[in-house]
């Protein structure tokens, strides 16, 4: 059987996901939709993109971000033949003329859905009775070998936080919110960048203890052993997300995920607007 694609509301609902990963806390993004141009929709998130025009290569570095988080690979040729960007290269106002209206993120979905392998968590036939939650579960188990290529083996009643570590739940939470337009809950902000929000907080103390010690002029040792508090600090932040648990308490176990999935009304339960894609391999 061929394996399916991703629609386009999965792919926007994976690309606001992933911008969610990144470090920019008080950056405030605009709704993301199909119609959207890619270059405009950068220009509101970076104030020092608005009014110019982005380095080819800032394209090229996102889309590498986009091939990372929908794991599949395509060469710089690819990305510029798709979106004319050898045009925009060498003829800025002949692109903007001619091509840069095709440069949206409903054109990006189209090209990620001919290439990514799209997980499905479609019911599955169990003693020849229809099974949501198994369905759900086997998908669970291919997201999971997919982003964790060493993965232990698990069954439905295994923990999640047995399985997934540290950042690994953070990312794999991420996917799942993605595929399944956003229907599974959020993990606390506070605990998803909690090592951005400890590493400025560290930083910002450490530098002002810095400045009181050279006031009181003291030895200089001192300045280094509080700096010292940074890696310690950090470490200390690494141990914790690796063994504290953000998951909902009704939400501990693959089973418990698979239950919720199989009763959410998203594509990749249902599969009505999921297309085959011949060309791909399926999931083992």
């Amino acid at each position: 059987m061929s394996p399916l694609l991703y629609s386009e509301k999965q792919i926007l609902c994976g690309i606001a996901e992933q911008l969610c990963l990144g470090p920019d806390l008080l950056v405030t993004r605009p709704p993301l939709k199909a119609e959207v141009r890619i270059d405009h929709y950068l220009q509101s998130l970076i104030p020092t993109w608005v009014d110019e025009e982005i380095e080819i290569s800032d394209f090229f570095a996102y889309f590498q971000y986009m091939e990372y988080y929908f794991r599949f690979k395509s060469s710089h040729s690819e990305w510029s033949e798709y979106f004319k960007l050898n045009i925009y290269k060498a003829d800025y106002e002949k692109w903007e003329e001619f091509y840069a209206a095709d440069f949206t993120f409903g054109r990006l979905a189209q090209f990620i859905a001919a290439r990514a392998t799209a997980i499905s968590f479609q019911p599955v036939e169990v003693l020849g009775t229809e099974c949501g939650p198994a369905g759900a579960f086997y998908g669970l188990q291919g997201l999971v070998k997919s982003l964790k290529k060493r993965s232990p083996d698990f069954g439905p009643s295994t923990r999640i936080r047995d399985v997934l570590k540290g950042d690994s739940v953070v990312y794999f939470w991420s996917q799942l919110r993605g595929i399944t337009e956003q229907g599974v809950v959020e993990l606390p902000a506070g605990w998803r960048y909690l090592q951005v929000t400890a590493f400025a907080s560290l930083i910002c103390f450490t530098t002002v203890v810095a400045v009181l010690i050279s006031l009181l002029k003291l030895e200089p040792v001192y300045i280094a052993s509080i700096f010292a508090v940074v890696p310690v600090g950090m470490f200390a932040v690494w141990i914790y997300q690796r063994w504290s648990n953000p998951l909902p308490s009704d939400l501990q176990t693959f089973r418990d995920l698979a239950v919720l999935i199989a009763n959410l009304d998203c594509e990749a339960v249902r599969g009505s607007n999921m297309k085959t894609n011949s060309a791909g391999k399926g999931l083992t």
